[in-house]
């Protein structure tokens, strides 16, 4: 099993196709640098992301995204939030999807049970960050 490949495949899954939310939690080197003279958890941030970084850099992506900070940023104020949807999410029980999260969007289905949150403001969520 070719672990690197897998890797970057959920990479590109993972930023290019499922939101802009994730492209908002992108940092540059600039950033990087901002967010490491922060204070501690800044520095510890960047450096528990520094095979991350490197990887994207190697790759061509500006730096490493950072969706838990993303999603958190959101659950605390989500006045960040620029798009979202409301969906029914439902587990796949049969092959090929057993155990896949996927949205059900068949004309009769049940009511929503997740909000998706497609994109936010990106100067608003690093401002969050950085303070």
């Amino acid at each position: 099993m070719n672990h690197a490949r897998i890797a970057e495949q959920a990479l590109r899954y993972r930023n290019g196709m499922v939101s802009d939310s994730f492209n908002a939690g992108r940092f540059d080197p600039a950033e990087m640098a901002r967010l490491a003279a922060c204070g501690p958890l800044g520095r510890f941030s960047v450096d528990i992301n520094a095979v991350v970084d490197q990887y994207c850099r190697d790759t061509g992506l500006v730096g490493p995204d950072f969706p838990d900070p993303v999603a958190m940023a959101v659950a605390l104020d989500d006045s960040i939030v620029t798009d979202s949807t409301d969906e029914c999410l439902v587990v796949g029980l049969d092959e090929p999807t057993r155990g896949a999260v996927l949205p059900d969007r068949r004309f009769v289905r049940e009511e929503p049970n997740i909000r998706v949150v497609w994109s936010v403001d990106e100067a608003a969520f690093k401002q969050r960050v950085y303070d």
